[in-house]
């Protein structure tokens, strides 16, 4: 159907809804589910200005609509099994859309606490990390040799990890980082999963056979490079040569279809099978394998944080899509109760998924993970859903995706919401024993040291079409995709690949400045929190830590600087006389 035919029809369906809402009370709600657990009493439901209240006999919620409710009323307030459902009309009887926001930090046991609501502004718990102001990275530490399977094909020792990573806190300036380590457990990434009670041998030090102790004493070094470093784990696959098939096949945790086992995918040669995660959960194996892995290695709960591989749904002989959803979340929560966030691998469209996420193959079906999931590694959401959500409630990293049918105007929309939105760098391709500095300073300061920055503003609107789409947030910070510039104030901050943008978590007036191709001369202009500053000192970025240049550079009563930076060269600017 061509574009001009669809925009015809969408609009008369919401004319007709419209027209329906004045006539019929329930026509054009929608309904708003809010799983508590079971019991006799119905809820009790109050209305005050934007606030809508939900009691039960175990537990209270409170709604925050999106505007006012004038006149509103609640049409209907039952309870059915598992949940109550309220139906809300304001004087039109037209949706009103509706916020979950838990009170006193408390939340049901059962199978949801969240709202099927996607725009939900915040998390159901407190996260243990803003992903929103951090360098989020994955280590590839070792893969699976297919050729013989007692060796391992290793990337990185632990102790070579350590030297990554001060490296990299230096190139960075100290941002708060996360590192997952990838194929730390077994022979390397996907050997044996669930099994992860062996630490891979070949990672040890040099001279040492304790790789359990070694891995411990990473992750307690690299909190002084402000490095928080946990694992990447496999909640989802089990493999016919685990330790665990037997008791796992036995249990009925593996999944079948029709009869036969739910292989999700091939890696090193051997099929991967689905867990029932309502089945594992309900049994305890889920928990069990958890606090196996605290006990361990309890460095893990000072991480704070853990990622998990895969973790999509499926329906099969055992469990319903619906039972996987609510299954998975109790997993996620799980290690939220032991202090840890879970971040996954993919998000779509806000939720989680492929295909196999929904019974009629949607993938925007709603699962319930807005609001306890805070990262994803690869996260694609429609275009109206990178404007409305906080990244401090739902981050991404690599490249901002949308999905295909948003921003058709454009031939990358991807990259233009990558642009205006911000991306932040994942870095797992450039880390190994041999490592391109050079591209990695590139990426960072072209991504999160942006990123951090715009993530500090709300956006407020988005207008234009195609090359011409700008971005308005809070505080005069606009973002223009046509000439790639970023300007807060009137003070430009990247002009393309040229950037002059503050290093924001560091806590005084300080300035990244980098340049892909190099210029002389340049003249750049600091923001207001440099008033009253009258001379800069300005470093070298490298592995080493700051190097000074030169100090005692004018700073013009009107805070301009002239520049000149060498191709691909990033630098840090200070108020004179700064001591690290």
């Amino acid at each position: 159907m061509p574009a001009f035919l669809q925009k015809i029809l969408a609009l008369l369906m919401v004319l007709c809804n419209g027209i329906l809402g004045l006539f019929c009370p329930q026509a054009g709600l929608r309904d708003y589910h809010v799983y508590v657990s079971e019991g006799a009493s119905p809820p009790v439901v109050s209305v005050s200005g934007r606030k809508i209240q939900v009691q039960t006999d175990d537990c209270k919620f409170s709604f925050y609509t999106s505007f006012a409710l004038k006149g509103a009323h609640i049409v209907q307030a039952e309870r059915i099994p598992d949940c109550a459902v309220i139906y809300v009309s304001n004087r039109m009887k037209s949706e009103i859309r509706v916020r979950f926001v838990p009170e006193d930090g408390g939340r049901p046991a059962d199978q949801n606490a969240a709202a099927w609501d996607g725009d939900r502004l915040g998390p159901e718990r407190p996260y243990m990390h803003d992903y929103s102001q951090t360098l989020t990275m994955k280590f590839f530490m070792a893969g699976v040799d297919q050729n013989n399977p007692d060796n391992s094909l290793v990337n990185l020792r632990f102790d070579e990890a350590l030297e990554k990573i001060r490296e990299i806190d230096a190139l960075t300036l100290g941002i708060p980082k996360i590192v997952y380590l990838v194929g730390w457990s077994g022979m390397g990434l996907d050997d044996k999963y669930p099994a992860i009670d062996v630490v891979n041998p070949f990672l040890a030090c040099p001279g040492s056979t304790d790789a359990k102790g070694d891995l411990r004493w990473l992750m307690r070094e690299a909190r002084s490079y402000n490095t928080a470093v946990s694992l990447h784990i496999n909640s989802t696959d089990i493999y016919k040569d685990s330790p665990d098939w037997d008791i796992y096949r036995k249990n009925g945790l593996v999944g079948t279809r029709n009869g036969n086992e739910v292989v999700t995918g091939s890696w090193n040669g051997r099929n991967a099978y689905h867990i029932v995660y309502k089945n594992v959960w309900e049994s305890g194996f889920y928990k069990k394998w958890g606090d196996d892995l605290l006990a361990m290695l309890p460095e893990l709960r000072e991480a704070g944080t853990i990622h998990s591989d895969a973790f999509g749904c499926r329906a099969g002989d055992q469990a319903t899509i619906e039972q996987e959803w609510a299954a998975r979340r109790q997993m996620i929560r799980y290690w939220r109760d032991c202090g840890l966030d879970l971040t996954v691998e993919c998000m779509v469209s806000g939720q989680f998924g492929q295909g196999w996420e929904a019974p009629n193959g949607n993938s925007t079906a709603p699962t319930g993970l807005v609001g306890l999931v805070p990262y994803a590694w690869h996260l694609w959401q429609d275009a109206q859903l990178w404007h409305s959500r906080p990244a401090a409630l739902l981050a991404g990293g690599g490249a901002a995706h949308t999905e295909r049918f948003d921003w058709t105007d454009l031939n990358r929309g991807d990259d233009a919401i990558s642009f205006l939105y911000g991306r932040s760098m994942q870095g797992e391709d450039l880390i190994g024993r041999t490592t391109d500095w050079d591209k990695f300073i590139a990426q960072f300061c072209t991504t999160t040291l942006l990123y951090t920055y715009q993530n500090r503003f709300a956006n407020v609107s988005i207008h234009g079409q195609g090359d011409e789409r700008v971005l308005v947030k809070e505080g005069g910070l606009v973002a223009r995709y046509s000439d790639r510039t970023l300007i807060k104030a009137g003070v430009l901050l990247r002009q393309s690949d040229d950037v002059f943008a503050p290093a924001s978590w560091l806590g005084y007036p300080a300035v990244m400045a980098y340049s892909k191709e190099g210029y002389d001369d340049r003249a750049w202009t600091f923001l207001p929190e440099w008033d009253g500053i009258h001379m800069a000192d300005i470093y070298a970025v490298t592995t080493d830590g700051p190097q000074l240049i030169e100090g005692g550079i004018t700073v013009s009563p009107l805070r301009a600087i002239d520049l000149t930076i060498a191709p691909g060269q990033a630098i840090l600017i200070v108020p004179a006389g700064h001591i690290f």
